[in-house]
């Protein structure tokens, strides 16, 4: 099959499963989207008849999928439980096709675009939701979620879901973005790019997901002191910052401002979460090494399992736990070392801060639809890091012997 018709296909099946993740809730059909295309993307990468890999980072979502499947089996869950780990594997074949695909920087910039028309929408619905012309954002509102919205009505002030089911996972679907435009800055340093930051951060304002404000603010201070430390950038900090505080005053972000009113343990949110946390910590003790695979009755919870940490450490133990640190940690480590060199490295380093501070009190990577983007996300590095620095854990796959590869 010619190499330009399977690259077409490729950038199709990514950009249908992008696509679904940002734009279709769960409910939607009787599977997400994305499941329904992983046979299509497992043929699209057989056809490109040679595959490269980091190898190590292969190896850690492998185990992670083994290690999850394990203790599902060990603790007698049902089948249907046994999709929860093969989210993994969705994720991997998305990961290496995506990485694969842009070792052609022509489907780079393809890329690039696609994820820049994605915020566009995003930014566009959450606009409506805001200004609600003749109720268009209350159409949307109930679209993406079965919430009403009175519940998103915190102290006196309306926190936006945008595309996501609630303003939580909105907040860290734009910590993605961020990601994806501080390192664009970064590699381009144009000053156009600033504005898809400032736009990003008016809707995190918007979202009032208080995590996620941390996290964004953290991963700017990243971006000035381990990629690019010097005065304008620094500025570009105080800036960004004192834009996001202003903002939460100026639109009577009121729950938000508790940020500024309340120590963080204080607020009556965090302090709920307690009792949720440890039942996942007594849940843990009973299986520590593997965990308890999955839980099926989330009753036994007062509000929800809000902390990734602890509900990771729960289900997959400490061995499932290790792999789960180690899919945000080891993009952030291989790429720091090579950020210099490697095109989109920031995407790797300050999009793992990000996660790890939202894994506190919500949830980032195990959420299936922000899973999808993270690793095509981190495709972008990748795609850079295999080509350039051909180590001894970077390895190629060929499906079909003595075929010349075309480069």
């Amino acid at each position: 099959m010619n190499k330009r018709l399977i690259d077409n296909i490729s950038f199709l099946l990514i950009a249908l499963s992008i696509f679904s993740a940002c734009f279709l809730p769960n409910g939607f059909l009787f599977t997400r989207l994305e499941n329904l295309l992983i046979p299509l993307i497992g043929l699209a990468i057989i056809l490109r008849k040679e595959i490269v890999l980091d190898i190590r980072y292969t190896a850690i979502l492998v185990l992670f999928f083994l290690i999850s499947s394990i203790s599902i089996f060990i603790n007698g869950l049902g089948l249907k439980y046994f999709l929860v780990s093969f989210r993994i594997i969705k994720y991997l074949l998305l990961f290496l096709l995506a990485s694969n695909l842009m070792l052609d920087h022509t489907y780079q910039k393809k890329m690039v675009q696609l994820f820049k028309v994605v915020f566009s929408i995003i930014f566009v619905i959450t606009m409506l939701q805001f200004f609600n012309p003749m109720g268009l954002g209350d159409v949307t509102f109930s679209f993406f979620t079965h919430h009403s919205s009175s519940k998103f009505f915190r102290h006196g002030s309306t926190r936006y879901i945008g595309t996501m089911m609630n303003p939580n996972d909105n907040g860290v679907v734009l910590l993605c973005f961020v990601s994806f435009f501080l390192s664009i800055l970064h590699q381009h340093k144009r000053p156009l790019d600033l504005l898809w930051i400032i736009l990003t951060i008016v809707l995190l304002v918007l979202a009032q997901s208080r995590t996620a404000l941390l996290a964004m603010v953290a991963m700017i201070m990243g971006y000035v002191v381990l990629l690019s430390f010097n005065r304008k950038t620094l500025m570009f900090t105080l800036g960004a910052i004192a834009l996001a505080v202003a903002g939460v005053f100026l639109l009577k972000m009121q729950y938000l401002q508790q940020l500024f009113e309340k120590k963080i343990w204080e607020i009556g949110e965090f302090k709920a979460r307690y009792y949720d946390w440890n039942v996942l910590i007594n849940l843990w003790k009973e299986h520590p090494i593997l965990g308890v695979g999955y839980i099926k009755d989330f009753s036994i919870f007062r509000f929800a399992a809000d902390s990734e940490y602890l509900f990771a450490l729960a289900i997959g133990g400490i061995l499932g736990f290790a792999c789960y640190i180690g899919t945000l940690i080891y993009p952030a480590l291989s790429m720091f070392v090579q950020r210099k060199k490697t095109a989109f490295s920031g995407i790797a380093v300050l999009l793992p801060i990000g996660f790890m501070l939202i894994a506190v009190t919500n949830f980032a990577l195990l959420n299936v639809r922000i899973a999808i983007l993270f690793f095509a996300l981190m495709a972008f590095p990748f795609s850079n890091f295999i080509v350039n620095f051909p180590l001894s854990f970077i390895k190629s796959y060929r499906f079909l012997k003595n075929k010349k590869i075309e480069a």
